[in-house]
């Protein structure tokens, strides 16, 4: 049985140029993507970030501080995480076109052998 992982984004959400195409895994600090570059026409591995108890996404929103409190703790990590290349998205669609992106989480790629 495939494992589910409830704060990532769904199959097919177009964040720029990347499609979701599944979870490869989440751990404390993140969730780690399967997607299609649609630039460079092959897949790669993508990071965002999304620390576990500090973090919640708003539906298929941006991701957010879990509280006031948490507020202080996360933009620091999200201050030192990878570079922002793409960020996620307001909304996910599967739609051809990239969807509109927000500016509160960074993501890192890596090119897939």
């Amino acid at each position: 049985m495939p494992e589910t992982y409830a704060h990532a984004l769904p199959k097919g959400c177009r964040i720029e140029e990347y499609e979701i195409v599944r979870v490869l895994g989440a751990g404390g600090f993140g969730i780690t993507y399967l997607a299609f570059d649609h630039k460079l026409d092959g897949p790669i591995a993508l990071k965002e970030y999304f620390p576990a108890g500090f973090a919640v996404r708003r539906g298929e929103e941006r991701v957010v501080a879990a509280s006031p409190e948490n507020r202080e703790t996360y933009a620091w990590g999200l201050d030192r995480s990878s570079p922002p290349i793409p960020t996620p998205p307001r909304s996910c669609s599967a739609s051809p076109r990239p969807a509109a992106a927000s500016s509160c989480a960074r993501t890192s790629t890596r090119r897939c052998p």
